[in-house]
């Protein structure tokens, strides 16, 4: 629970922490690219998820941000968690897929079947949003344990034209 307050709260401390104005952008500009995984509904001690949200998307708003959300669809599956990515969705952010239920794709139990699933349902949920991106990241940055699984889950993506995305930082221990 520490781990995911910390990495929950950490897009909201980078953002207040850049007191900095935003550079003018030009061709050679460095830039980077703030994403999130795994929005919830579910209360946490600190603030609800109404607050948490309001917070994260406020600290974005201000210093001018645009993020990518990428969205675990069972997590979101309410009309809360609808409100959630309508919120987002229309302040600018991007929404991706991070399949339906976040299942280990590593899993020797996890079929090729099974992952396909896991894209299609996921998508399903974000696909209704106009911040919607066919960005897919897989659930633990894991693509499979074999290379049928692997390529079969890419080919599936490739179908549906998305791009899958990785990440260079991570703010967790685990």
């Amino acid at each position: 629970m520490t781990t995911r307050r910390a990495f929950l709260l950490t897009p909201l401390a980078i953002a207040a922490c850049a007191r900095t104005p935003k550079p003018p952008r030009s061709s050679g500009a460095r830039r980077l690219a703030i994403t999130m995984d795994d929005p919830v509904v579910d209360e946490t001690p600190r603030l609800d998820s109404r607050a948490r949200d309001a917070a994260l998307l406020q600290a974005l708003a201000t210093r001018r941000i645009r993020a990518a959300l990428f969205v675990c669809g069972k997590r979101v599956d309410s009309a809360e968690g609808a409100a959630l990515l309508a919120r987002w969705s229309s302040a600018g952010h991007i929404l991706g897929n991070h399949s339906y239920s976040h299942r280990f794709f590593h899993s020797r139990s996890m079929t090729l079947a099974d992952s396909v699933e896991e894209l299609e349902k996921g998508e399903a949920i974000v696909r209704p949003y106009p911040g919607f991106r066919r960005r897919f990241r897989f659930p633990f940055l894991k693509e499979g344990n074999t290379i049928e699984k692997r390529d079969g889950a890419r080919a599936a993506l490739a179908r549906r034209t998305s791009r899958t995305c990785s990440i260079a930082l991570a703010t967790t221990t685990a």
